[in-house]
């Protein structure tokens, strides 16, 4: 698994203010299995920007991004084509994923941390 965590929300809103935002989280793949880019995080992320006074134009989620061949199959996807830049809440493989598709920025909104799994509660760093 890739273990992510979130960017400051600073650090998201500097990225994107000005601009028309889609965000697009992971279900099914890692991020949404450690809760920071699954459907509820989505849902957070685009709420909290939205109070902040950004554009957001798209939130939606996608199973893994690392597998992702195209966005017909994304819920809502005709409103990325109204968006300025896309907010990727998966790890860096699924941001460089959406990055190759789209025809916009892609930023990721995620920190990709290192490469491992759960043990109980705790997360362990795995070589590869």
């Amino acid at each position: 698994m890739i273990v992510t965590s979130e960017k400051s929300f600073d650090d998201i809103l500097e990225m994107v203010q000005g601009k028309k935002v889609g965000i697009l989280g992971c279900v099914g793949g890692c991020a949404s299995l450690y809760n920071t880019g699954g459907k509820e995080q989505v849902e957070s992320l685009s709420n909290r920007l939205s109070g902040a006074g950004a554009s957001v134009v798209f939130a939606s989620t996608q199973g893994r991004h690392c597998t992702l061949t195209d966005f017909t199959n994304i819920k809502g996807s005709e409103a990325l084509g109204s968006a300025d830049v896309i907010l990727v809440m998966a790890c860096g493989v699924g941001v460089q994923s959406v990055a190759g598709l789209a025809q916009i920025p892609v930023y990721p909104a995620l920190d990709t941390r290192f490469a491992g799994r759960r043990f109980d509660s705790e997360l362990a760093e795995r070589c590869l």
